[in-house]
């Protein structure tokens, strides 16, 4: 198998050859190193298109950052032709491998209209996939997604959630930004003006004592029903809602059990008492 030429223009310390070396003979990671020598001028003069080469590459072989590079190359037109069409299914390919840089691309991509059809719901998805995978400006940009109603249903409370998560990464600009938004959210009254978060707490904390002074007033034989299926004998009432922070252990009432399920894309979660059944009264 033939040799590649050398890498002109590279510096010739040790370490540069040696990488240098390692991208002739095939490896990915080796070849996506020196397109990024290349494009940001690092220890080499910058050439956008000596760039595009290695990146294509290590694309090739299926390299996750290689194939997020080379798109934004084909998205901006340095070193390769202008083609949002081409940056956008190279950040899939990317997405699909589960790249967090491919996923936030493919994205925006489907915001702003980058070689794809805008589709807020497939921006939603793959921003969620990044922010879920712990990439800060993803969090961000979901919160923004989610507060907003973009590709998923207005939901401000799972909205704070991501900002909370975004003002606790590593980037102090996109923190402070994050905390701000946050911060936003806390000084509006939540719950059509009816409660702020510590009053949502509040309620809470209440309706679970509430909860466990109807238990100790019901007679023991009315508690008697089996656990492993939640029926109770003798008993039976209508579902109720109120909001409250999410939790697992169920808490047994008359009427059942109070189950703590997060609602979709939900910050605070859902109390709701589970209607339980007459299948067995003494």
């Amino acid at each position: 198998m033939a040799v590649a030429a050398p890498v002109q223009g590279l510096a010739q310390s040790d370490q540069v050859r040696a990488r240098v070396a390692e991208a002739e003979k095939g490896d990915p990671q080796a070849q996506f190193a020196v397109g990024v020598m290349h494009e940001t001028a690092r220890h080499v003069e910058q050439d956008f298109a000596k760039a595009a080469e290695w990146y294509e590459k290590a694309a090739a072989q299926g390299y996750g950052p290689a194939q997020v590079s080379l798109g934004y190359l084909y998205q901006t037109g340095k070193g390769r032709p202008h083609d949002p069409v081409k940056a956008a299914d190279w950040y899939r390919r990317a997405a699909e491998t589960g790249d967090v840089g491919g996923q936030f691309h493919l994205a925006v991509a489907y915001i702003n209209g980058i070689g794809v059809a805008r589709n807020g719901q497939q921006a939603a998805q793959w921003m969620f996939k990044a922010a879920d995978a712990g990439d800060q400006q993803a969090q961000l940009i979901f919160a923004t997604m989610l507060q907003t109603g973009t590709g998923v249903p207005a939901n401000e409370f799972a909205a704070r959630r991501w900002f909370d998560k975004a003002a606790n990464g590593r980037d102090r600009e996109l923190a402070t930004k994050a905390a701000s938004m946050r911060q936003k959210i806390d000084d509006r009254v939540l719950f059509s003006g009816a409660f702020r978060p510590a009053d949502i707490a509040a309620v809470a904390a209440i309706g679970f004592g509430l909860a466990l002074l109807i238990y100790a007033a019901v007679p023991e034989h009315a508690r008697t029903g089996p656990s492993s299926d939640y029926q109770w004998n003798g008993y039976e009432a209508p579902n109720i809602y109120w909001p409250g922070p999410s939790a697992r252990t169920p808490v047994r009432t008359p009427s059942g059990f109070i189950s703590f399920k997060p609602r979709p894309h939900g910050y605070m979660g859902d109390f709701s008492v589970q209607e339980a059944r007459k299948t067995n009264p003494r």
